[in-house]
C-alpha cells in the first residue's frame, strides 16, 4: 500500500442505541455539527521523509497570524495557509506493514514497550486512526 499523500476522514465511531459502529462523517456532522465539523475537516498527510501530520482546517474568518503564532508556540505548523498541524510524527513501512511512533516508552512487566504501533486497514482500505476515525486516501 502506498500511504504517501493525504487521507481524509470517511467514517467516525458513533455511540448509539444499537451500540458502537462507524458511520459516514456526513451523518455525524448532520447529527452533531458542533462536535463533528472539525473531524470532517481533518487530514492525515504522510510525507515521503517518514513524517506524518495531523492537520485541521483553519476556520473561516480566523486571524491567520494569530493562529500561526499559537501553533508555532506549540511546535506545530501552518500548512498551505489552510491547515494547522501538530508536531510531525514518524512513520515507517517494514515488509509491507505501516507503523507509527506512538511515543509510548517504558516497560510492562520488566519488558520494554515497543513504541512502533501498526496502522490498521479495513476491508475497504480505510486507515483506522486513534480508533475513532477511518480515513480514505485522497485521489490526486
Amino acid at each position: 500500500m502506498n500511504i504517501i499523500g493525504d487521507w481524509k476522514v470517511k467514517k467516525v465511531l458513533s455511540f448509539g442505541e444499537d451500540g458502537m459502529k462507524y458511520i459516514p462523517i456526513e451523518d455525524a456532522v448532520a447529527k452533531d455539527p458542533e462536535n463533528s465539523q472539525m473531524a470532517a475537516n481533518m487530514i492525515l498527510r504522510f510525507a515521503d521523509d517518514g513524517k506524518y501530520y495531523t492537520m485541521c482546517a483553519i476556520p473561516d474568518g480566523a486571524d491567520i497570524e494569530e493562529v500561526r503564532e499559537h501553533v508555532s508556540k506549540n511546535g506545530g505548523a501552518i500548512i498551505d495557509d489552510r491547515y494547522f498541524a501538530d508536531k510531525p510524527k514518524e512513520w515507517k513501512e517494514i515488509d509491507g506493514v505501516v507503523k507509527y511512533d506512538s511515543g509510548e516508552h517504558g516497560t510492562i512487566f520488566d519488558q520494554p514497550v515497543d513504541p512502533w504501533k501498526e496502522f490498521s486497514f479495513d476491508e475497504e482500505g480505510l486507515l483506522t486512526f486513534m480508533t475513532m476515525f477511518k480515513f480514505e486516501k485522497v485521489e490526486e
